[in-house]
């Protein structure tokens, strides 16, 4: 009897593991050397290869640190591609990174169907970059497995990529030495090997879109018009970010660049210097470094320290020019309709409020956060009258009979909302629409409120809140899991099927969605998203574009961008 059981748990062991070991993927030729992933079933029957932490440059340290990604040397025999590596040294995060982080981060990651494609040219490609503030986040962090069900089981090949982060991707003395951009650079070179190595895995090298969130949205959006990256894909899926964002573009990262070295006890004088000693100093310094110059920014409109900028090499003009003269790319552009809920009600934000508090938020406080930001520095003797005109549009445009804490909490989320996402998303998708391009812009209008932990008094769509129904990932944006229902299933449907018909044709309409692009005479016209009946709709926030649009026209300062018209400069500058 004793021996019958032993056999029994052995056949048991040994059928555990034939079912749970992987089943190795074709041998996939690159231009550096031989990949080989693994196989990974799909609920549909289909089967896709997954091919796990592919390095694409070298390993961005030591002496490669602020400095453009090298190309990578040739390996010998068979990389296995079957392991997540780390992803990139995060320098701020409201949310947990549950994986490995390391300087040595530039890999990504290809999710493909098994099955040759029926189109002798391949499949269709679609490259998620992630977002995270150009502070945090991975390619880790939104797995293979939700992506491959959504996607490659729909003919999609999936491409996740990382990139460096806070100072290691966007330190900048200013120069031609110490420019800056390091983060976009890693894309580039990113992009260049999938344009390179695609078709081995099934790929078609010209029919590529690009997809990004928020920071990953804004990246997206500068590699849409660098002359270096504009020619290397053909469509492109902004959700929630904008270049013409101050805090996706501002020679701000300067200043902040240089507080960082004084921490560091670097020659922040000369250039050369500056490099040097960074790149002497460990990780862990630089870090702790970070923490003491201040992580954020305080009460602006622009907390993020590090990002992008104009740098003369990677942005060779101003976007609206860069713009006018890049290929047309059929573009999806749009927003939550409460973005900055995520940010005003997160307390882990300088400008979040405790859920607590959220009902006792006063005019004086609404009223001492605009002044706190429209200073003399940038309106020289206009800020009184600038101050005045943003607090009467915001708070005695339509107001209710009785205001209470509520209605000035919303009118700072809306303030919030209006200057970090909606208006940079709507002022790039005119632009585009004025020069030609095909932009399909949105609003999406749902959300199931059981996201939402009780002690937040309002529950809309805020920023991040695709990640629930794209990604299943529910940590972003609070973190609380939630029953799905039929709206929601609904949803996760119009969401994937219109970004799976945008991949393969260009075009997101679907059998039951009637999607237009803009048009030169109807710019602000769009869909909204929501279950069952999305629908077309125009304008889009009429009396606020026009608020803004006037504002900015008559001022010599652009608080959208946080730029100098005239001068580009930034407010750290003037």
């Amino acid at each position: 009897m004793t021996k019958l059981v032993f056999s029994l748990i052995l056949t048991l062991i040994q059928v555990d593991l034939i079912f749970t070991e992987k089943n190795e993927s074709k041998i996939v030729e690159t231009t550096y050397g031989k990949i080989q992933g693994f196989e990974y079933f799909l609920k549909d029957g289909s089967v896709a290869e997954i091919f796990l932490g592919i390095p694409f440059a070298q390993p961005p340290t030591e002496k490669n640190r602020f400095e453009k990604p090298k190309i990578l040397q040739k390996w010998e025999g068979i990389k296995k591609a079957t392991a997540w590596k780390p992803g990139c040294i995060a320098f701020y995060s409201v949310v947990e990174e549950k994986h490995d982080t390391s300087e040595d981060c530039l890999y990504l990651n290809i999710f493909a169907p098994k099955s040759p494609s029926p189109n002798p040219d391949g499949y269709p490609v679609l490259v998620w970059i992630h977002g995270g503030g150009f502070q945090h986040g991975s390619a880790v962090g939104h797995g293979f497995e939700v992506l491959s069900e959504s996607f490659v089981s729909k003919g999609v090949i999936v491409v996740s990529v990382q990139y460096r982060l806070g100072p290691l991707g966007f330190a900048a003395w200013g120069d031609d030495n110490f420019p800056g951009n390091y983060g976009l650079w890693d894309l580039w070179s990113a992009l260049k090997f999938l344009r390179r190595n695609i078709q081995g895995f099934g790929g078609d090298p010209n029919r590529v879109t690009l997809w990004g969130e928020s920071a990953g949205a804004a990246l997206v959006s500068a590699l849409s018009i660098s002359k270096h990256t504009r020619d290397m894909f053909s469509q492109a899926l902004q959700n929630s970010g904008s270049q013409f964002a101050e805090w996706a573009n501002t020679n701000r990262v300067i200043q902040a660049s240089e507080v960082l070295g004084k921490k560091l006890t670097c020659d922040t004088d000369d250039s050369q210097k500056f490099k040097d000693c960074l790149k002497g100093k460990t990780l862990k310094e630089i870090q702790v470094a970070f923490i003491k110059a201040g992580a954020v920014r305080r009460k602006d409109f622009n907390h993020i320290k590090f990002q992008p900028r104009l740098d003369a090499d990677f942005f060779t003009d101003d976007l609206r020019n860069l713009i006018a003269e890049s290929p047309k790319k059929p573009t999806i552009m749009g927003f939550a309709l409460e973005e900055a809920l995520w940010l005003t009600t997160n307390p882990n934000f300088d400008v979040g409020i405790e859920a607590p508090e959220i009902v006792n938020f006063s005019e004086e406080k609404f009223v001492n956060f605009i002044k706190h930001l429209i200073t003399e520095v940038a309106f020289p003797e206009k800020h009184k009258t600038v101050q005045k005109k943003v607090i009467d549009f915001y708070l005695n445009t339509n107001p209710p009979a009785k205001k209470d804490g509520l209605f000035y909490f919303r009118k700072y989320t809306q303030l919030l909302s209006d200057v970090m996402f909606n208006m940079p998303i709507i002022n790039e998708a005119k632009i585009k629409a004025d020069n030609e391009w095909k932009v399909y812009l949105y609003l999406a209008s749902y959300i199931n409120k059981e996201i939402f932990p009780k002690q937040i008094p309002i529950k809309k769509p805020l920023h991040a809140y695709e990640y629930p129904y794209i990604f299943n990932i529910t940590d972003i944006p609070f973190g609380k899991e939630f029953k799905r229902n039929d709206d929601d299933l609904e949803f996760t449907r119009i969401l994937i099927d219109t970004m799976v018909n945008f991949i393969k044709t260009g075009n997101p309409s679907t059998e039951d969605i009637d999607w237009r692009p803009l048009t030169k005479e109807n710019k602000y016209k769009y869909l909204e998203l929501k279950p069952f009946s999305p629908e077309m709709k125009q304008p889009i926030m009429a009396d606020r574009i026009q608020f803004w649009t006037l504002l900015t026209k008559h001022s010599e300062f652009d608080l959208i961008r946080g730029i100098h018209k005239a001068t580009l400069r930034s407010r750290d500058e003037l």
